[in-house]
């Protein structure tokens, strides 16, 4: 069989059962291999006083200098909505994050980006992808292992939705 044969069929495949077509494809293709360049260590996400995405919107402000487009673009929202998180994660933390250049575990970014799970399903899903046992995200995170244990299930069910 025709290897241009398979391809265009796999891709009417894919544009009739999932509505991806050939521009997506290619998009998606690249995403995944071009390294993300900004990850957030997974050491800032154990602060208490900030949500997930806050500390993540925080850290790539200050430690990174990104600017408010750069940020929205990483994460997938929208610049007013980076402006709000990084002005109320400022007002409840005023101190600069601690930069961890040897993070052992760095969250890339754009796992941020997909607005199917919130940010603490995107991380503990992405630590669970290293093989990383719900007791041991919990230390990671300074979270319950029951609450970790809920997100993973929710982020686990959304995932084979």
């Amino acid at each position: 069989m025709d290897a241009e044969l398979v391809v265009h069929e796999f891709l009417g495949y894919l544009n009739q059962k999932y509505g991806i077509d050939r521009q997506e494809l290619n998009r998606l293709i690249s995403k995944e291999q071009k390294p993300d360049a900004f990850s957030v260590p997974v050491e800032i996400l154990g602060n208490r006083k900030l949500g997930c995405m806050e500390a993540a919107v925080k850290f790539l402000r200050e430690n990174k200098g990104l600017a408010y487009n750069k940020i929205s673009e990483l994460l997938g929202r929208s610049r007013s909505t980076i402006g709000v998180m990084y002005h109320n994660a400022s007002r409840k933390m005023g101190q600069h994050f601690q930069d961890y250049p040897s993070s052992k575990y760095p969250i890339p970014a754009s796992r941020f980006a997909d607005k199917k799970f919130s940010a603490l399903e995107s991380v503990v899903m992405f630590l669970a992808d290293h093989k990383l046992r719900v007791c041991e995200i919990a230390g990671l995170l300074n979270r319950d292992y029951r609450t970790i244990y809920t997100v993973y299930r929710r982020g686990r069910r959304k995932n084979e939705a």
